[in-house]
């Protein structure tokens, strides 16, 4: 990425500063225009990386998300630029990548970040309703293991508020829903977190209504998408610890 800051710099320079610099060698044109072709090319491997490196924030819910960002992203530029690199980009995209999609705990991590839910979903091979019986599968293992969780959910209850997708669906041949459908889809139809607001202050707050899910968010969505932050962790601990510093005392 810091190769792509400089690339960027580069371009930045005004064609009159490239007129006085005194060099033996001066950059043509088609060289920037390459320069600036790489930088279109690698911007979303750039927003991914920032994103997924992050810290004191969720980020485990954006490895899925990111994927398929980074797959919309590269056939959009393959349209543009035409170029074997983009192709290998992409290839090497699927081949490294795409096998984060189908990991479970990504996957439950990004449909219990209140931000997505299941607008991460395609709306083809049934993923959401795939998706949907993870979830319940999840919930009613959190539920029973948990002794003090109780069903506090009424004998009779009320009929659910049925959005567009269900309107067709006859209601009287329809099973009444177990407790778990019937959380799992009330916390599905809310509306979805805004894009600044934190996950973490939502489960909290929503700890009394939706107890197994906060659990349960709290197990998936602390996972780390990638080492970065511990990895900035020994870079400071270097410039504490340095061997002029390792005869200090533990006292002070």
């Amino acid at each position: 990425m810091y190769t792509l800051t400089m690339m960027r710099s580069v371009l930045g320079v005004s064609p009159e500063v490239w007129d006085k610099l005194d060099t033996p060698y001066k950059v043509k044109q088609y060289e920037l225009n390459t320069i600036k072709e790489l930088c279109d090319i690698l911007e979303p491997f750039e927003y991914v990386t920032n994103q997924i490196q992050g810290q004191n924030m969720v980020t485990s819910s954006l490895v899925v998300n990111s994927v398929r960002g980074l797959g919309a992203a590269l056939a959009s530029l393959h349209e543009v630029y035409k170029s074997k690199f983009v192709s290998v980009l992409q290839s090497s995209t699927e081949t490294r990548l795409n096998k984060f999609e189908s990991m479970e705990a990504f996957q439950l991590a990004a449909t219990l970040d209140p931000h997505y839910k299941l607008d991460w979903c395609h709306d083809y091979d049934n993923e959401v309703q795939d998706i949907r019986d993870l979830l319940t599968v999840k919930y009613n293992m959190a539920h029973s293991v948990d002794p003090t969780t109780t069903d506090t959910s009424p004998a009779e209850p009320p009929p659910m508020k049925r959005n567009k997708f269900f309107a067709l669906a006859n209601r009287s041949s329809t099973p009444r829903p177990t407790p778990s459908e019937t959380e799992v889809s009330l916390y599905l139809n809310q509306p979805c977190l805004q894009e600044d607001g934190d996950p973490h202050g939502y489960w909290k707050a929503k700890q009394p209504e939706f107890p197994v899910f906060t659990r349960l968010a709290a197990k998936y969505l602390v996972i780390p998408a990638t080492s970065a932050p511990v990895e900035q962790l020994f870079s400071i601990a270097s410039k504490l610890f340095r061997p002029e510093r390792c005869n200090l005392k533990d006292k002070i």
